[in-house]
Order: C-alpha cells, then structure tokens, then sequence
C-alpha cells in the first residue's frame, strides 16, 4: 500500500508536465498525494472494517476532494448510481491492499474483482485491477520478475515486452488499464530495486501519478520501500491522517509491529532546554520519537526541575522498515531440504541500538552543547562483547555498582565460577 502512495505522491507533480527521464528530485515541495492515495486508503479501510468497497470509496471521496474523473466524481455523490462500464486505470490504482490482505491466488483474483466492479465494470477495467493484484502477490511471494511477467502475459493476454527505452520514445497519456498496467509491470520488471522502479515509470511520461502508483505498489512488494522514502511520503501528510495509514497499512498486511523503548539517563538537559524543547519528531531516524519521560513526582522521587539536574530520555522505535515484505519481517517457521547442517554459532556485537542513540543523540546536541559535555554512552553485556546469559547478567550488575567511580583494575567475569555449588 505504502509503495503506491510513494508513487503517486511522486508522479504527482509530472501527471501533465512528463519528465522523459530518469534524473529527477524524487520528492519536490509541490509533490502532494492524489485521489490515487486516497482511494488505495479507502480499500484497505473497506478491507479491515468489513464494509463494502462502494461505500467505502463513495465516504473517502466527500471526505478527501482531489484530482477525480468525471464519471468517478458524479458517481460519488449519487448514491442511486451504480456501475459505468469503466475500463479507466483508477481500478489498477487503488487495488493493491487487497494483495496483502489474502493468501491465495483465488481470493485475490475474486476481491479484486469486487474493488473493480463497484465503478469500473468494464471487463478491461476487472482485467487491470486482477493484473495488478496478482503481480503484487506473487511478488511478495518470492517469484522472480521474469516469472510474473511470463505469468501475467499468459493469463490476462497482455503484451510486457517492449523495453522501457523504447516505451519511452512513443508511450502518450493513456488512463485505460490496457495502456497503463502492463507499462508499469515492464517499469518494475527493468528495475534494480524500489525507486529505480518509481523512477523508470516517471520517465515513460504518460499518466505518471497513476503509472508511478501501480509501479509503487508491485516494486514494495519485491524490494520493500526504503525507510527514508517511506517516511518522505508519509511526511506529506497531516499528523492525524499519516497515522491512519500508518496502522491501517499495517493492519491489512496482518504484521505485528513490536516496539523498542529506550531510556536514556542525562546528566543534564541543557541541551534540550536551548533547543527549547521537551519532545522531538525525527521523522527517518531510528527514534522518531525523542522526548522527556513524564514529569511525575511521588513519594521520595521528584522530576527533574532545572536543566542542570539528571533526566530522563524517552526514545521510541518500531523496527518494522515502512513497506518491507512480510516475508523479511515475520517469524514464519519454514522448511529446507538440506544434506547436512552447519551450526555457526560465533557472533558479532549486537551494537545497533547503540549507535543509533549514540547518532541520534549527537545530531539533537550540534551546536547546542559545550564541548565535552555532550552525553556518553557505554557498551556492556552483548551490545559490547556476546557471550553467555550469566555473563551479561554480571556485566549489568557490574557496571551498576562501578557507575562514576574509577576502576583501577577491571575484573572480568569468572567463568569457571559460574556454576560454582557454593
């Protein structure tokens, strides 16, 4: 889902200016998200709360004015309309949560026939929102570019032949699913990864938002959309509505998202007190959200009142990459045929959320710190050195009781006193 809002959101601004060219800003201040979005949101909506697509389409709409077509946008204030025989890319476009949402090939192709005829009734129109689907859920299962070309070709009679260099030197602004799929299936087909996809459906020209859509959302279900992509388009929205299709996208792919809270103890904020602030957004950091722990003061404990006192961070993360396929996120049990089986158990460090806070924590102190007083951090237990259980145990213990004192001469933990009966 996410890859078509990418797409859309990018192919904005060139819907009726083409840029025949793959060397172009990706995101540019008059980018914004088009009925493309908004539609897509409206299906994966339908999707999770067991409503039918129509009306679903027809509340978005009212609620959500954009860039509609004529027939789309009478059809959205006359409840008595039904169908109108449309064989219009808008079926492609807004179809993709539905490759998420199901498991087989036979509920897709049947749901994305429903997302189709509530306006586009055309068989043409059914055909590109099936087309569109099936690309996506068979990428997201793991079958090569080459295969699911060779596959749709067979099935929906399209022709995905033509390079893009060439589709590049004819291709005109067609909004029919029999012009607009099959381009955009040749856009991912040629790609290296998700924005070189996005990319080479710009450069055909064309219907670009819509064309950069259907590519979107087939390219993040092969390579995922980059974390910093995701978050540029996500940043188009308001703070309200990027939370919606944040838990709505993350609903319909049926992915648990696990969260990672660190609590950072600082010597002092006046960092942060001339920033001037007590929480920070960091939209495409690791911790988008930075900020003070809740200032509550009980018994013995009292909240940290000046800024040359000891607080505390908060800092939040979800380790789920905005748009990442299912299969590189969830704990899927899974069986290999093998002859023989290797057991490589050394490890390495596992310091990520060190450098991470470390980073992070430097970018928000430039400028506002006097030198040496920006906070340390210190590695212990697996992030410093991965060993057994018992041993980072120690490590925590150790470092607690030796917090601001000098150590003359460290000891390490003794391993053959481990399992010590005494």
């Amino acid at each position: 889902m996410l890859g078509a809002i990418v797409g859309d959101i990018v192919g904005s601004i060139y819907e009726f200016d083409n840029h025949r060219s793959k060397d172009f800003p990706l995101f540019q201040d008059r980018c914004k998200y088009t009925d493309d979005t908004i539609l897509t949101i409206a299906t994966a909506d339908a999707l999770m709360s067991d409503r039918d697509f129509a009306t679903k389409y027809r509340e978005y709409g009212k609620k959500y004015p954009s860039s509609y077509g004529g027939f789309f946008r009478r059809w959205i204030h006359d409840e008595s309309q039904g169908p109108y025989n449309s064989f219009g890319n808008g079926s492609a476009m807004r179809v993709s949560p539905v490759a998420w949402a199901f498991d087989t090939e036979e509920e897709v192709l049947a749901m994305a026939e429903a997302t189709a005829i509530v306006t586009h009734s055309h068989p043409e129109g059914v055909k590109g929102a099936q087309a569109t689907a099936l690309a996506i859920f068979w990428a997201r299962n793991g079958r090569t570019p080459a295969d699911i070309v060779n596959a749709i070709e067979s099935k929906f009679a399209y022709d995905i032949s033509t390079p893009v260099d060439e589709i590049r030197e004819y291709y005109e602004f067609d909004v029919t699913c029999q012009g607009t799929v099959p381009e955009a299936i040749r856009c991912c087909y040629e790609a290296e990864d998700f924005e070189d996809a996005i990319r080479n459906a710009v450069s055909i020209g064309g219907d670009s938002d819509t064309l950069a859509a259907i590519t979107g959302s087939i390219a993040e279900a092969k390579w995922g959309v980059p974390e910093e992509i995701g978050s540029q388009a996500l940043g188009r929205f308001g703070r309200r509505l990027a939370r919606h299709v944040s838990s709505i996208s993350t609903a319909v792919r049926k992915v648990s998202a696990p969260l990672v809270y660190t609590n950072v103890l600082l010597r002092n904020w006046q960092s942060l007190a001339k920033l001037g602030v007590r929480r920070a957004y960091c939209p495409g950091s690791f911790y988008p959200t930075v900020m003070f722990t809740h200032p509550v003061s009980m018994g013995d404990y009292r909240f940290s009142q000046s800024p040359d006192e000891p607080v505390v961070l908060h800092m939040s993360h979800t380790p789920l990459a905005p748009g990442s396929p299912t299969v590189s996120q969830d704990a899927q049990a899974r069986t290999v045929e093998a002859h023989a089986v290797v057991l490589v158990t050394a490890r390495t460090p596992l310091d990520g959320l060190y450098k991470e806070i470390s980073g992070q924590l430097g970018l928000l102190d430039s400028g506002s710190m006097d030198p040496g007083s920006v906070p340390t951090l210190k590695k212990i237990g697996d992030c410093d050195a991965p060993a057994i259980i018992a041993a980072a145990v120690y490590a925590g213990h150790r470092y607690a009781r030796e917090l601001e004192t000098e150590v003359a001469d460290p000891v390490d933990v003794r391993y053959d006193r481990l399992f010590d009966k005494e």
